[in-house]
C-alpha cells in the first residue's frame, strides 16, 4: 500500500517502548494532523470515515495506518470507534485480514492503545507474527477507547460489532488488494470479544466469511469469574472497571443502585485509570466484593449472563488456556469448553498447564498462527470435544 506524499514537513515525536516478546523498539508516532487525514462517505456501521499515516517509519516491516470506522452499539445505534491497520511492506494481493482484539487497557478514552503511540501491552507480540506470516491486521480500539462515548466494558455484542466492523472498514481502504478469508483473534478481554464475533458474525456481518475464532484466556462465564476473583490479587481494577462500565451502558439496570454508596467515589476514581496506570491508594481502599448480588435474576447476574458468549459460532473455534491463570482459572473454561461441545459446537482446547493469564498471552502466538495456517490450507479442525 503506497502513502500519499504530504507537502508539509510533519512534526513526530519519538518514543521508546516497552518490549514485548518479539521486541518491537523504535517507534516515531504521528500527531493528530488532520492535513495528513484522508476522508470517506460514511454512512452506515461498517463503512470507513478516515484514514492516515500512524507512524513515519516502517513498524515491524509494516506500514501502520489509524482508521476511524463507524459501528454500532448493542442497541445497533450508530457510533464512530478507531483502529490500527498493520499492512506488511510487501504485502502479496489476496493476503488474509485478521482482527486482532487487545487484552484490558482501561475503560477511559484515553486508555486506547492508538493513543499511547506504543505496542499494544497485553498482545504478547501477535500482531507482529501475524505481519511476519504477511497478513495485513486490525486492531480495534474498541468503541470509547479512542473515540466518543462509554466503553461498554465485556459487553459483548458492541465487542463484536467492533471487530466486525473493523473488518467491513478495512476492506474499504483504497489500493489493499485483500483476499476473502477474515480471522478474529484476541487475548483475555480481546478473547471474549473474538467468541463474541464468532457469535454475532452470521446475524450482523454474514457478508464476511469468517475462516477462524482464535480466543487466548477469553472470560467465558462472567458471572463464575467474577465470583471466583474477589480473593485475586489485583482483580479489584478489573471490578472496578466492570462497575464505571456498566453503570453508564446499562443506566437503567439497577446495578449501580446495589453497590455500597460509600464504595462508588472508589469505583469512579480506578475506573478513570489505565492499565498502564500504577496501582493506587484507591484500590487499597476498595474492599472486595463490591459487587452486588451475582445470583440468576438479581440485576447484575442476568446482566453478567448475557454477555458470556455461548451462542452457536459457526467458524472453528481454538482456546488457549493456561492451567495456573487466576483470572479465568481452567477449570471454568473446561466447563464452558464442555458445555458448548454438549451443544454441537466443535471447539479445540489447548491446555498450557504451568501458564498463568499474562504467560499465556506471550506463548500462544505460535500455536494460534500454525492453527489459523491450517484453516487457510484447509485442513479440517481437530476438536477436542
Amino acid at each position: 500500500m503506497k502513502r500519499r506524499r504530504r507537502g508539509q514537513i510533519l512534526a513526530i515525536s519519538v518514543v521508546t517502548v516497552m518490549a514485548v516478546a518479539i521486541g518491537l523498539i523504535a517507534w516515531i508516532v504521528l500527531r493528530d494532523d488532520k492535513a495528513s487525514e484522508r476522508q470517506f462517505a460514511a454512512v452506515r456501521a461498517g463503512d470507513l470515515v478516515s484514514m492516515q499515516p500512524w507512524s513515519e517509519v516502517h513498524v515491524g516491516n509494516a506500514e501502520i495506518w489509524k482508521i476511524r470506522y463507524l459501528t454500532s452499539d448493542r442497541s445497533e445505534k450508530v457510533r464512530t470507534a478507531t483502529a490500527l491497520v498493520s499492512v506488511p511492506r510487501k504485502v502479496k494481493a489476496g493476503a488474509p485480514l485478521v482482527a486482532y482484539a487487545h487484552g484490558t487497557t482501561g475503560i477511559a478514552r484515553r486508555c486506547a492503545p492508538s493513543e499511547r503511540g506504543t505496542p499494544m501491552p497485553t498482545d504478547g507480540g501477535a500482531v507482529q507474527s501475524a505481519l511476519d506470516q504477511g497478513w495485513v491486521v486490525v486492531a480495534p480500539d474498541y468503541s470509547g477507547l479512542g473515540s466518543a462515548g462509554d466503553h461498554g466494558y465485556l459487553v459483548g455484542k458492541e465487542a463484536a460489532h467492533d471487530l466486525l466492523d473493523a473488518l467491513r472498514a478495512a476492506r474499504k481502504m483504497p489500493d489493499l488488494e485483500l483476499g476473502e478469508e477474515n480471522f478474529v483473534w484476541g487475548q483475555s478481554q480481546g478473547g471474549h470479544a473474538a467468541l463474541w464475533a464468532g457469535v454475532e458474525a452470521a446475524r450482523y456481518a454474514p457478508e464476511l466469511p469468517i475462516v477462524g475464532v482464535a480466543a487466548v484466556a477469553p472470560p467465558t462465564d462472567l458471572a463464575a469469574m467474577m465470583a471466583a476473583n474477589v480473593t485475586t490479587p489485583g482483580i479489584t481494577r478489573l471490578h472496578a472497571y466492570v462497575l464505571a462500565s456498566w453503570r453508564k451502558v446499562y443506566p437503567g439496570s439497577g446495578v449501580w443502585a446495589e453497590v455500597d454508596p460509600a464504595k462508588r467515589p472508589l469505583v469512579n476514581r480506578i475506573g478513570a485509570l489505565c492499565g498502564f496506570d500504577p496501582v493506587g491508594a484507591d484500590e487499597a481502599a476498595l474492599q472486595l466484593p463490591v459487587f452486588p448480588d451475582t445470583a440468576p435474576g438479581t440485576p447484575m447476574g442476568r446482566l453478567l449472563r448475557i454477555n458470556s458468549p455461548t451462542g452457536r459460532i459457526k467458524a472453528p473455534v481454538l482456546i488457549s488456556q493456561g492451567g495456573m491463570d487466576q483470572v479465568v482459572p481452567m477449570a471454568q473454561q473446561k466447563a464452558w469448553v464442555a458445555q458448548r461441545c454438549a451443544e454441537g459446537q466443535k471447539i479445540d482446547l489447548r491446555e498450557h498447564p504451568a501458564l498463568d493469564h499474562l504467560g499465556i498471552a506471550y506463548t500462544s502466538d505460535a500455536e494460534i498462527v500454525a492453527w489459523i495456517k491450517g484453516r487457510l490450507a484447509g485442513k479440517p479442525l481437530t476438536p477436542t470435544c
